[in-house]
């Protein structure tokens, strides 16, 4: 009951619902302006220290301290731009980090090869989906 009557008393305060901040329209427009949601990574708690497959918005912890790892993850495509992937090195070590798409590019290439850190800070790698097409990297390291 609390929680309702919290969120009554936000809903009437004047600051977040006040005349100025509502605009009032009277036609249905086919597109909607808003809230942006931030990305919902699922958070894979095992860390790994084998290769594995990284599903899109997920994040994944690697275990670099001995041999090296091959990632595969999802194929770039035009339904997926913007998805992300996040991969941490949790474990010191200076093994590889071998990223492979499971078809298109990487970086403009076939995989990417990432060393991997032996002190802090360690690697942390953030993959985001550009598309295909010409001229697309496929994914990007960003």
């Amino acid at each position: 009951m609390f929680g309702i009557e919290r969120v009554e008393k936000l809903l009437n305060h004047a600051d977040i619902c006040g005349d100025d901040l509502i605009a009032e329209s009277y036609q249905i427009l086919p597109e909607g302006i808003g809230v942006i949601e931030a990305p919902r990574y699922h958070l894979d708690a095992a860390v790994k220290t084998g290769n594995f497959s990284a599903a899109a918005w997920s994040a994944s912890m690697v275990d670099l301290s001995g041999a090296a790892i091959t990632v595969t993850i999802p194929a770039a495509s035009a339904a997926n731009i913007g998805t992300e992937i996040r991969l941490m090195q949790t474990v010191a070590g200076t093994a590889d980090l071998v990223l492979s798409p499971a078809s298109g590019n990487i970086e403009g290439a076939a995989t990417l090869t990432i060393a991997g850190i032996s002190a802090a800070p360690r690697l942390s790698v953030l993959l985001v989906s550009c598309g295909v097409g010409t001229g697309s990297p496929g994914w990007k390291v960003v």
